[in-house]
């Protein structure tokens, strides 16, 4: 996944490469690789990503697994979570969707998220889905 690996600081022409290696690997065809680069462009620039590149606690990738109180198990995938002001915020990237369509799914994935890393942390924590 070219946003999971890109660094916070990568120019576009890092990105570029990136994408272009990871693209050859998976058969993309060139549209799909442009395409990719310029999301993961757009999210390198969105406050979110760039407030997260100056914390000094950041998850990435993050997999987790929380026991509800009921003995039930979630598991996900934390895109990115980061410190801010002794909170985490999560951020949940779509790059493949519309919003709009979804928006309740997405959310509810969303607080899922918060959750699980309350629970995992003991730190409060917000969520914040992000359309790139």
């Amino acid at each position: 996944n070219l946003l999971r690996q890109v660094a916070f600081s990568a120019d576009v022409s890092e990105v570029e490469a990136l994408a272009v290696a990871l693209g050859r690997e998976l058969g993309a065809e060139s549209a799909e690789i442009a395409a990719a680069k310029d999301a993961v462009c757009r999210a390198l620039a969105h406050p979110r990503v760039i407030a997260a590149a100056a914390s000094d606690e950041v998850l990435r990738e993050s997999p987790f697994l929380v026991r509800l109180d009921d003995g039930r198990l979630v598991e996900g995938t934390l895109d990115l979570a980061y410190l801010e002001a002794g909170a985490w915020v999560v951020v949940d990237w779509k790059t493949d969707v519309d919003l709009a369509f979804a928006a309740d799914r997405y959310r509810r994935q969303v607080a899922w998220y918060v959750f699980a890393l309350q629970r995992l942390t003991g730190r409060p924590a917000r969520g914040v889905v992000l359309a790139v």
